[in-house]
């Protein structure tokens, strides 16, 4: 889990993105910071990939199986 301090420090990184994106308009600050700070919770919700849950293990650790080719399957 990040800090507060990491936190912001994102949050503020992609509000100066976002304001150079918009070609860095003037008293738009607090709607960049808002829409930085949403974008920010919602990649923090988003679940770790890197973590293999019990499903992905049960799937061969996430590993799918390739497709069928056109000659497997034939009865």
């Amino acid at each position: 889990m990040a800090t507060n301090e990491e936190k912001e420090r994102r949050i503020r990184e992609r509000a100066y993105q976002i304001w150079l994106d918009e070609g860095k308009p003037q008293g738009r600050d607090k709607e960049h910071w808002r829409q930085a700070e949403a974008q920010i919770d919602a990649e923090d919700s988003e679940p770790d990939t890197t973590d293999q849950s019990d499903d992905t293990r049960q799937q061969g650790n996430g590993v799918q199986p390739p497709l069928a080719g056109p000659y497997e399957n034939i009865s």
